[in-house]
């Protein structure tokens, strides 16, 4: 009987992960650090410790009304992997780097920002934008960046002269009329 409580039990956790619900598969997670909305609401309250999320993977359709605010709610969030796939040309996003204080990685993808705050993200150490649509990209507050990634976008111009730390920075596909750099390892195409 004592086995085949377990494996029922087992079984729930797994169809959780597998089929059923953020929810379920955040709890279903050993070590709690990565929240994944798995094409649900973004639901921070489905997590048991918010101070342990550490990384989160979501697509903007997941947070209601493409309100990104609730984040701050993970007060040790190191790891940022946005999406904005099926909303790209739909709606516009606001991010506000306040709501993500201890934030090293963000990634970004297919997505149309109507304002993109980095001001506030001086410990970050890389940064991908792809096929990002915004007005300006200021990245200048920027200290700790390492690496930077910009794919597919509107930009016209990129100014890397206070980005000390900069390692590598890889441009693709862009319309570029001023860039400002001083970094040694840079590529273009």
């Amino acid at each position: 009987m004592k086995k085949a409580l377990t494996l029922f039990a087992t079984s729930l956790i797994l169809s959780g992960c597998l089929g059923g619900g953020s929810e379920e598969y955040n709890e279903a997670l050993t070590d709690h650090s990565s929240y994944h909305c798995q094409g649900k609401s973004f639901d921070p309250n489905s997590v048991r410790d918010k101070s342990e999320v550490q990384k989160v993977y979501c697509e903007i359709k997941d947070f209601e009304s493409n309100d990104l605010s609730p984040l701050s709610q993970f007060s040790n969030l190191e790891e940022l992997h946005l999406n904005g796939f099926q909303t790209k040309r739909q709606q516009s996003v606001v991010f506000n780097s306040s709501w993500t204080p201890k934030l090293k990685i963000l990634m970004l993808s297919d997505i149309n920002f109507e304002t993109i705050d980095l001001s506030q993200l001086a410990q970050v150490e890389r940064l991908t934008l792809s096929n990002i649509e915004m007005s300006s990209l200021d990245i200048t507050s920027l200290s700790a960046l390492k690496h930077f990634q910009l794919d597919k976008t509107n930009l016209t111009a990129l100014d890397f002269s206070y980005n000390t730390a900069l390692e590598s920075a890889v441009v693709k596909k862009l319309k570029l009329k001023s860039l400002i750099s001083q970094i040694t390892r840079f590529s273009l195409s």
